[in-house]
């Protein structure tokens, strides 16, 4: 029983969808150890897509926004762990660990004539 009426369009957010996917990503990829550098670009990209998808949608009425706050808070919660991470993993190389002797480390693999 068809009325005759075209169903109204869908809207699309590219820029809200772009800035969800991006920051879930970022918030995914940040805890891997050596993959979580990949967090920084992905974050950058969220947080830049999440802008454009709420001033898209403070022109479009309402539509969308919700995704693109959901993009930046996660953009920015994976980028906050990325950085913490990533001091962190810096700092672990200036500890006691890595201040003693190099002759430690080379010692079981010499090879000396007795």
């Amino acid at each position: 029983m068809s009325t005759g009426q075209t169903p109204p369009p869908q809207q699309s957010f590219p820029f809200s969808a772009a800035a969800l996917l991006c920051g879930l990503l970022t918030l995914a990829l940040c805890w891997i150890p050596l993959v979580g550098i990949l967090a920084f670009p992905l974050g950058a990209i969220a947080l830049i897509a999440a802008a454009l998808g709420i001033h898209q949608s403070r022109a479009r009425g309402d539509a969308g926004r919700n995704l693109a706050i959901a993009g930046l808070v996660t953009g920015m919660a994976g980028l906050m762990v990325a950085s913490y991470l990533f001091v962190i993993f810096l700092l672990g190389f200036r500890g006691e660990a890595w201040q003693g002797d190099w002759d430690d480390i080379r010692a079981p693999f010499r090879t000396e004539s007795r």
